[in-house]
């Protein structure tokens, strides 16, 4: 198995270049050019302020730090929006099929004032085609995903969210497990998340009921938004619908926590076992009898550092290998 790992280490690090693609470091100087930037007030009076930050931490020399400001006006309680939309008049969107997952290092820099009422979401908006549909956000669907981070200490912290429609449940309890479509706007759109047509990335504020007044404040730092190829994982061979079959965790890039699903066919024992970059053992995840049907198993990696490592999953003559990235 060593043997095995050390071939497969070997062609990851040698595809590492290829499978990551930065979509934003925030060096800022560009970044009103390169991107329609837009605060829609759904809110009245909730407020976005965008400034460079000087980081020495991460690639190149700044980070994005955004201001925000959210009264509880409305029923349903307040929020602040920020939006990247690609400014390209004739394509006007970005193709993001290749990509498994969208990734971010925020920062704390001032937490929450009502941090028991407010979370993050980051959106993806994307276009129909719908002939109707123009390429504005009036005619997207907005897709959103929950993260509860806003009340953490100040601090470099990376996430991940896998850009694929989990549903509302999964998408609210799940950091990073996915997306789900809001109804609120998307009037022109098919309920699909159409990752070749997205028009832009956003970033949401937003606090919970009740409508009283109250005002809630704090400053994050963003910086290097990348994207993730789908192909992160090695198969040792094929599987066909119908037989065992290892999925890749998400997210993927994780801190710390990600899932892991594996499809059992017939009632079979399954090993799945999670190794470091060098072939050692580190943790062994299910070994175990199993019925036939659909299982998930939630891996936490707190106790680890950041790094590559892999998890391995055998049964009967089946055996495959995937690879998971800690990010801290």
């Amino acid at each position: 198995m060593k043997q095995t790992l050390t071939v497969l280490l070997i062609v990851f690090f040698a595809c590492t270049a290829k499978c990551q693609t930065v979509f934003e470091n925030f060096d800022f100087f560009n970044i009103q050019t390169k991107y329609i930037i837009t605060t829609p007030q759904v809110t009245p009076n909730s407020k976005i302020t965008l400034f460079r930050q000087p980081v020495d931490n991460y690639e190149e020399d700044n980070a994005l730090g955004i201001e925000y400001s959210i009264p509880a006006t409305l029923d349903w309680g307040g929020n602040a929006v920020v939006q990247f939309i690609n400014p390209d008049t004739v394509s006007g969107v970005w193709d993001f099929s290749d990509y498994y997952s969208l990734t971010f290092a925020l920062n704390n820099k001032i937490p929450s004032s009502q941090s028991s009422r407010v979370h993050l979401r980051i959106m993806l908006l994307d276009i129909s085609d719908s002939p109707s549909a123009t390429k504005k956000t009036n005619d997207a669907e907005f897709w959103i995903s929950f993260f509860y981070v806003l009340d953490m200490k100040p601090g470099w912290n990376t996430y991940s969210v896998a850009m694929q429609d989990v549903g509302m449940e999964d998408a609210q309890n799940y950091q990073g497990s996915g997306f789900w479509h809001s109804d609120q706007v998307g009037v022109l759109g098919n309920d699909k998340l159409d990752l070749d047509k997205i028009l832009g990335i956003g970033l949401e504020f937003h606090m919970s009921s009740p409508q009283d007044s109250t005002i809630t404040e704090g400053t994050i730092l963003l910086d290097d938004l990348f994207l993730a190829d789908r192909i992160t994982g090695v198969n040792a061979n094929e599987v066909n619908p119908g037989s065992f079959r290892l999925d890749q965790n998400y997210p993927n890039p994780f801190n710390p926590v990600t899932r892991i699903t594996y499809t059992v066919p017939v009632a079979s024992n399954i090993s799945l076992i999670l190794y470091d970059a060098l072939g050692r053992e580190i943790k062994s995840l299910v070994n175990e009898e199993k019925s036939p049907g659909n299982y998930t198993v939630q891996f936490d990696g707190t106790d680890l550092s950041s790094g590559i490592y892999f998890y391995v999953m055998k049964a009967n003559n089946f055996i495959e290998t995937k690879k998971l990235i800690l990010l801290k």
